[in-house]
């Protein structure tokens, strides 16, 4: 709708909020489009769902100034877990679980 420029000065307003309301030791990348993932070190699932749930709530409260106006955006989340030993499967959990959270309407977390 707003156009490719846009949508990158979105993924960096999006991306500076993901820093502000993670740790330090917590890994944030961009798997690809308007995806990210979040690795969130010694935390369970109730509590990455929380973090999840925060930061859904910060960003839906923020408005992102762009150059072509004002915008506000949601976030959908899925969290997956696991052990560790297998990243992939973990990020297909966490894949699964944000299809569900979009399927549920958006702006909302899901859990594996």
């Amino acid at each position: 709708t707003h156009g490719r420029r846009t949508g990158d000065e979105v993924l960096v307003a999006v991306a500076d909020h993901l820093r502000v309301y993670t740790r330090l030791e917590d890994l944030i990348g961009r798997l690809g489009g308007d995806e990210f993932v979040i690795i969130l070190a010694s935390t369970d699932t109730a509590g990455a769902a929380r973090v999840a749930t925060r930061l859904g709530a910060a960003i839906g409260r923020t408005t992102i100034e762009t150059k072509g106006g004002s915008l506000h955006v949601t976030m959908s989340a899925g969290v997956g877990s696991g052990d560790g030993s297998n990243p992939a499967d973990i990020i297909h959990r966490a894949e699964s679980a944000l299809k569900a959270a979009k399927a549920a309407g958006g702006n909302s977390v899901a859990t594996d």
